[in-house]
């Protein structure tokens, strides 16, 4: 996820800016008050105005595109979040933030700068990057006298063989040795993308197509 600016943004002489930092969560809510909090400490205060967006990411994407051609006072987005696969459906409306923050991103990952660049333009700046991790038990480690896996076959093979030891130690238990998110959405297309990578296959578009 990431912020962006809008084409149609006010400096920090104005009065009000307009945000919107994305679902009604706790995480964000959060956000959105300590930035609220900064912006009216600084010598010239600046008040950050809330804007709710459709929750559809495709109605999101139309809603804010047709703010940017017609940028008045009430119907203003200055900064909001979005996944960056959606950045070149909004490029022309985006201001290219390379002039003030290109020498910034030397402190992002390569990759994430990469991401957020249409056209040799900077459309945008993390606000936060995934990653992903895996976590297992050393104390079934221990007890199985395995080690952690280094690679995704050995990955498979640790996971049956504890799973079908714990079994057999309860055969009415339903231990699984390997528990993944692959439910049909975003976040089982990004796993599959790990596989891919991790296997030498790249991505899914390359520069070449």
């Amino acid at each position: 996820m990431l912020l962006i600016l809008s084409s149609g943004l006010l400096t920090s002489e104005a009065g009000t800016v307009y945000w919107n930092p994305g679902d009604r969560i706790h995480r964000h809510d959060v956000e959105y008050e300590e930035v609220r909090r900064v912006a009216r400490s600084w010598a010239r205060p600046v008040n950050v105005s809330r804007v709710p967006t459709p929750p559809r990411l495709q109605d999101e994407i139309a809603f804010v595109n047709k703010r940017y051609a017609k940028p008045d006072a009430e119907g203003r987005l200055d900064i909001f979040r979005v996944e960056a696969s959606w950045l070149r459906q909004m490029e022309g409306s985006l201001l290219d933030l390379t002039p003030r923050y290109g020498k910034l991103m030397d402190k992002f990952d390569r990759r994430a700068v990469e991401a957020l660049t249409v056209n040799g333009k900077l459309l945008a700046v993390p606000s936060f990057l995934d990653s992903s991790k895996i976590y297992y038990r050393k104390d079934l480690l221990r007890k199985y006298n395995r080690t952690y896996p280094a690679t995704w076959e050995e990955l498979e093979s640790t996971a049956e063989y504890i799973q079908a030891q714990e079994r057999e130690l309860d055969a009415n238990g339903d231990f699984w040795g390997l528990l993944w998110q692959g439910s049909p959405n975003e976040i089982l297309t990004v796993i599959t993308m790990q596989f891919i990578a991790s296997h030498g296959g790249g991505a899914i578009i390359e520069a070449d197509g």
